[in-house]
């Protein structure tokens, strides 16, 4: 299993690249990586911290490259943030949020 950071940049690399959000999963299995979870959890983790914009074809925002400069542990707690905000059904939120 790949690093969440590592399946990030991956992610935000395609889309710098103009890859169409329907041809994203090329990118990982081009670079033997199996998504665990879907590559929707990513973009709505990515959604969510901010890092994509909420078009139908994402796009990256300026915000990422200030993230991607953090330190490792800001990014994972900023990561942690959004995954505990990420819009599923509300049981779901409030039992990320817990730990």
């Amino acid at each position: 299993m790949q690093p969440a950071v590592y399946i990030i940049f991956t992610l935000l690399n395609a889309f710098r690249r103009g890859i169409p959000r329907q041809h994203i999963w090329r990118e990982f299995r081009r670079q033997k990586i199996a998504l665990r979870p879907r590559q929707s959890f990513w973009l709505a983790l990515c959604r969510e911290a901010k890092l994509l914009s909420d078009d139908p074809q994402p796009r990256v925002t300026r915000y990422a490259r200030r993230w991607l400069a953090l330190e490792p542990d800001e990014q994972a707690f900023r990561l942690l943030e959004a995954w505990g905000n990420a819009p599923k059904n509300y049981a779901e939120r409030r039992f990320r949020r817990k730990p």
